[in-house]
């Protein structure tokens, strides 16, 4: 529960530094142009690189972090990577559905 007041603020204040960033790259539709946009530290992009590599080590899937990691660190363009997560086949994710 003590991260749901960070998660929470990340997703829905304006204020916040990677909602800013990724706002940003949507409008801007680059990584390089967002994070000269939003002229702070955006804490997501180191943590996308730990994340990914994380879920690597401990063969997780994660498309979202997969594709975030791939915008960011690998420089792919984020409507190439916003088709490729539409276009992934419909499955149950963690045991549900």
């Amino acid at each position: 529960m003590s991260g749901l007041g960070d998660l929470t603020l990340t997703c829905f204040s304006p204020d916040s530094r990677n909602r800013r960033f990724g706002e940003a790259i949507g409008h801007l539709g680059t990584v390089e142009r967002a994070r000269d946009a939003v002229e702070e530290l955006v804490e997501g992009i180191p943590a996308s690189q730990s994340a990914y590599q994380l879920a690597r080590k401990r063969q997780v899937e994660t498309p979202i972090i997969d594709a975030t990691y791939a915008m960011i660190w690998e420089g792919k363009r984020v409507q190439d990577v916003a088709e490729a997560l539409m276009r992934r086949d419909a499955k149950p994710e963690f045991g549900l559905g």
